[in-house]
């Protein structure tokens, strides 16, 4: 009696098809395929309108900067107010008075 052939490794084993029928497959690759190419030349052509007509420019970037500009003055504001509030409630609770001062008793 002959032997039958080993089977290969597990790890050289194919991987199984992703469709049991081949025609399903090549539809599927195909159809993939165009539709991958259709979404390239779109994109494509949109860069190219959208640079001769000019919208690929920030024309509001002065707003953009100036909104910007104002919140990082509203935040540094209340960093100061904050600090300056601690401080005033530090002295106001008398945890930072002078050695020299008598403690009220």
């Amino acid at each position: 009696m002959a032997d039958a052939p080993e089977p290969p490794p597990k790890d050289e084993e194919q991987a199984p098809p992703r469709f049991a029928n081949p025609t399903v497959q090549r539809w599927w690759c195909a159809t993939y395929d165009g539709l991958y190419r259709a979404m390239m030349v779109a994109d494509g052509l949109g860069e190219h309108i959208a640079g001769v007509l000019g919208i690929t420019d920030s024309r509001y970037q002065f707003a953009i900067d100036e909104h910007e500009r104002r919140e990082a003055q509203k935040r540094k504001k209340a960093e100061r107010l904050a600090a300056k509030k601690a401080q005033q409630d530090a002295v106001f609770l008398n945890l930072e008075a002078p050695a020299d001062t008598p403690s009220p008793e």
